[in-house]
C-alpha cells in the first residue's frame, strides 16, 4: 500500500532564491485561459488559483503539487511561475 504524504510548501526555498513574483496570472492571460478554465484544465481549485492571483495565498505557501499541477495546464515550467525579480 503506498501511504500519501502532504507535499512540503515552498516557502523554504523561496526565502533562500531572494525576492519572488508570482507570474500565474501572467502565465494563465497568455494562455488565453479564465481562471475557471485554468481550474478545469489543471485540477486546482478555482478558489485557490484566485487567492494565488490575488495574493490572499501567497506563492510562498503553495504546495509543489499545485504549482506542478499549474505549470502543466499552462505549457510552462514551474520556475517561469516562480520568478526572481
Amino acid at each position: 500500500m503506498i501511504r500519501q504524504t502532504n507535499v512540503a510548501p515552498l516557502g523554504a526555498w523561496i526565502k533562500r532564491n531572494g525576492d519572488i513574483m508570482n507570474k500565474l496570472q501572467e502565465k494563465r492571460k497568455e494562455s488565453g485561459l479564465s481562471q475557471s478554465q485554468l481550474s478545469d484544465k489543471s485540477g486546482v481549485k478555482l478558489n485557490t488559483i484566485q487567492k494565488l492571483e490575488t495574493g490572499t495565498n501567497g506563492i510562498s505557501g503553495a504546495k509543489v503539487s499545485t504549482i506542478y499541477a499549474l505549470a502543466k495546464a499552462l505549457g510552462c515550467t514551474m520556475e517561469s511561475l516562480i520568478a526572481e525579480e
